[in-house]
């Protein structure tokens, strides 16, 4: 598995390459919503509610571990018509955070976790088992860079 850190800010129509290319791979992308949401947010959530696969309330999800309390998370199939939502509603891989719209976007395939990001923290992590061109392309341009191995 190939890991990449989100280095540097992905907008507009790459992010929703990228979305696209990694929606090929995931069975579900997610995310989460906390307190009072904007009109953008309940937009998109009335837009594909009724696509959800789960929703609840958790202390964990790819990215984030809280100490404290409980955040509701919501899972949708990664779906042409979810990720389109989703590009319509954000414009880059870092917009994902309160109160405008949800935070933290993950994307999974089964229990290998594609996509994971804290948009607040300014951290996202792309995961793949082979290198497509967009993935190249952004690694060219700076925008990702690879981890390197640990020698143990």
């Amino acid at each position: 598995m190939k890991v990449y850190d989100v280095v540097a800010d992905l907008r507009g129509q790459r992010f929703a390459a990228l979305l696209t290319e990694l929606g090929r791979h995931a069975d579900t992308i997610g995310f989460v919503v906390q307190g009072e949401m904007a009109a953008e947010t309940r937009e998109l959530l009335d837009t594909i509610d009724s696509l959800k696969i789960s929703d609840g309330l958790r202390q964990s999800w790819p990215g984030t571990r809280l100490l404290d309390g409980f955040a509701r998370v919501l899972e949708y199939p990664a779906s042409p018509s979810v990720l389109e939502a989703l590009a319509h509603v954000a414009d880059g891989v870092f917009d994902w955070s309160r109160p405008s719209f949800p935070e933290d976007v993950f994307m999974t395939s089964g229990a290998t976790v594609l996509l994971e990001t804290v948009g607040h923290e300014r951290f996202a992590v792309v995961r793949c088992q082979d290198i497509s061109p967009l993935l190249q392309s952004l690694v060219d341009d700076g925008i990702l860079r690879p981890r390197r191995q640990r020698l143990t």
